[in-house]
């Protein structure tokens, strides 16, 4: 191993700043990591063929924004747990386990996704059509019936907030 050095872009505002140096402090063997106004240097110790800094947190500090990944690839990837089934469980309940289980492995919630429908919004006591974007900051996906099951939701953690660096994801049943 051997340290090296790379020097990302400065990201348009101070919450993408705070986001990307919280997550390049998580990265395993930093050495040093400085924040000038040209940019951010990283020098980290790694393998010859190893990158100096992951390809997404270089596209975020490039401000490029990460979609989320397509389910049945993302499930073919990535450890998949249970909540089991609680028919007292209040809604809110279920949703702050999902999050403390994703959080206690290290790992940040990055995407909930949903089948399509109203059963989330049912779930939720929503109206009908509600069809929230967003859980807690969280975007929600809608997603056919083949790829999950109906009745179930899906909270998919993390290494950054992008799905595409996703190790775990935990599921839990709306009572459906």
């Amino acid at each position: 191993m051997e340290i090296k050095t790379q020097k990302l872009s400065m990201p348009t505002n101070a919450r993408r700043l705070a986001d990307l140096v919280l997550l390049l402090l998580r990265v395993p063997r930093m050495q040093a990591l400085r924040v000038t106004p040209g940019g951010i240097e990283v020098s980290r110790q790694v393998e010859p063929d190893e990158p100096i800094v992951p390809l997404t947190l270089v596209e975020m500090s490039e401000g490029i924004v990460q979609e989320y990944v397509d389910l049945d690839m993302l499930l073919k990837t990535i450890v998949v747990e249970a909540l089991p089934f609680d028919p007292d469980r209040h809604p809110l309940t279920t949703l702050i386990t999902m999050f403390t289980r994703v959080c206690s492995r290290g790992l940040f919630p990055s995407d909930f996704y949903a089948p399509d429908g109203d059963g989330l919004d049912a779930y939720l006591g929503q109206a009908a059509g509600t069809l929230p974007t967003d859980l807690f900051g969280i975007p929600v996906h809608y997603v056919m019936e083949d790829q999950l099951p109906e009745g179930r939701l899906l909270l998919v953690g993390a290494d950054t907030r992008a799905s595409v660096d996703a190790r775990y994801a935990i599921t839990a049943d709306m009572g459906r």
